[in-house]
């Protein structure tokens, strides 16, 4: 009908798709399979990425938790993204349909085999699930892990998602934070065995204007308390963990008197010494 509804809104925040995905996957994995066992050149040296491109074949093209392989073609996003290779490269006449087609060439096959390279040194299975592998831990009050790691669906910018999250050390939504090393290009991190989430969608809020009143769901992605032990320290957190979803949000008196947990009266008297 040429208009969106209220769950269509979400289904494009939350659907992790990958944007990079749509544009090359098809022609990256038909040039891998072509390469075979053939060694790829990689800073001297022949990497084999037949293993590479048989996990690469099982991903579904989103970053959801269920997504095998998913962090393998992020670190080829990452090496693509210093050096594209496009048949088409972007061009300012034509911006929704620029840049296209990935240029196959030798220079691909390096990027790829370095995202082989990457997850190998993390210590990661190439076709591991992204739950597996990314995450968010908070930290202890000393700062130290808390060894807790809860998993996590979402994109990065630069395999081209929408609903981002990266890792960011001196983020300061939740303190303390801690961090882990990362390797070189990268936020993969071979001390954390993945990627550690430290920043990204937080208020996330889609609204549809009806008739009878603004209807609408959000989420906190970090929850509403960074007090540990609340009951809401990981509420939304974990809501957002187990399938990534929004909550209802209140808006008529009757709804947010149904919905009431607590009631707070503030007078604003004047102070007595």
């Amino acid at each position: 009908d040429g208009l969106f509804n209220l769950t269509e809104v979400e289904d494009a925040l939350l659907g992790n798709h990958s944007y990079l995905a749509i544009a090359v996957l098809d022609d990256l994995l038909a040039a891998c399979q072509s390469q075979g066992t053939t060694p790829v050149v990689l800073s001297g040296a022949n990497v084999d990425i037949s293993a590479g491109c048989a996990a690469l074949a099982l991903w579904d093209g989103r970053m959801n938790k269920d997504s095998v392989a998913a962090h393998l073609f992020r670190e080829f996003a990452f090496a693509f993204n210093r050096v594209p290779q496009w048949v088409n490269p972007f061009d300012p006449e034509q911006p929704a349909t620029t840049p296209n087609t990935l240029d196959a060439n030798a220079t691909t096959m390096a990027q790829f085999a370095q995202a082989i390279a990457n997850v190998q040194a993390a210590g990661l299975a190439l076709d591991a699930p992204l739950g597996d592998v990314q995450f968010v831990e908070r930290s202890l009050p000393n700062g130290q892990a808390s060894g807790v790691k809860i998993p996590w669906a979402g994109a990065h910018n630069v395999e081209g998602g929408f609903n981002v999250f990266s890792n960011r050390s001196n983020n300061g939504t939740l303190l303390p934070r801690h961090s882990y090393s990362t390797l070189d290009g990268t936020m993969l991190s071979a001390d954390a065995e993945g990627y550690h989430i430290t920043y990204g969608s937080s208020w996330m809020m889609v609204v549809n204007f009806t008739a009878d009143g603004p209807v609408a769901k959000g989420l906190l992605s970090y929850s509403q308390s960074d007090v540990a032990g609340s009951d809401h320290y990981l509420d939304q957190t974990m809501l957002y963990s187990e399938q990534p979803q929004l909550r209802p949000l209140r808006f008529t008196e009757s709804d947010i008197e149904a919905n009431k947990i607590l009631e707070l009266n503030v007078s604003n008297a004047p102070a007595t010494e």
